[in-house]
């Protein structure tokens, strides 16, 4: 069902003392109506809806650059409360070594191709630190269950072993016709 307008939700922003315009921090971009602004509510169902789209979802596809070339691979991810992605892959892959050099990646998370459902995200991509390792670990085991590496491992830090990695978002657009068939490109603002 599509998001409702701002103005169905003037009382309850009123009640929190907050206007229409006040609460604007989410715009579509638009250009039948490039003046739209979203209210508090919708930035909440705009999260809410990444979020399902994080949880239901299993590949994204991952956009590297090494010497002007880009290169794409799709890797299996779960995503935190803030939106950071994690994936698992060998620290010899292509896009692991582009990252070392260049961490400036692109992400697209398709949740349906046919209704045309997708997230698009830039970011910086890293390694994940030894402090984050065992969120991660958990994070991956509760979505795809037990696998046939151990963290120890990946705490070894062995140059053709395994890592986590983690994309942290800088932009993050929604291309959704279902939810937004009058504005399929929505911006979801974050907060860093």
């Amino acid at each position: 069902m599509p998001l409702q307008s701002p103005l169905r939700y003037s009382a309850l922003l009123k009640s929190l003392s907050l206007s229409v315009d006040s609460a604007s921090i989410i715009q579509p971009i638009s250009r039948q109506n490039p003046q739209r602004f979203f209210g508090i509510i919708e930035y909440m169902e705009l999260h809410k809806l990444a979020q399902e789209y994080f949880s239901s979802v299993k590949p994204m596809q991952l956009a590297t650059i090494s010497n002007g070339q880009p290169w794409i691979c799709t890797v299996y991810f779960v995503a935190d409360e803030d939106f950071n992605l994690y994936w698992m892959s060998a620290r010899e892959r292509q896009h692991s070594r582009e990252i070392a050099k260049n961490s400036k990646v692109a992400v697209a998370v398709v949740k349906d191709s046919e209704r045309k459902q997708a997230l698009q995200i830039t970011g910086e991509a890293c390694e994940v630190s030894d402090e984050s390792l065992e969120k991660v670990h958990t994070l991956y085991t509760v979505k795809y269950g037990p696998k046939d590496y151990d963290l120890n491992e990946i705490k070894r830090h062995l140059p053709e072993g395994r890592a986590y990695w983690m994309v942290k978002p800088t932009k993050m657009y929604f291309w959704d016709e279902v939810n937004f068939p009058d504005a399929p490109k929505q911006e979801v603002l974050l907060s860093h």
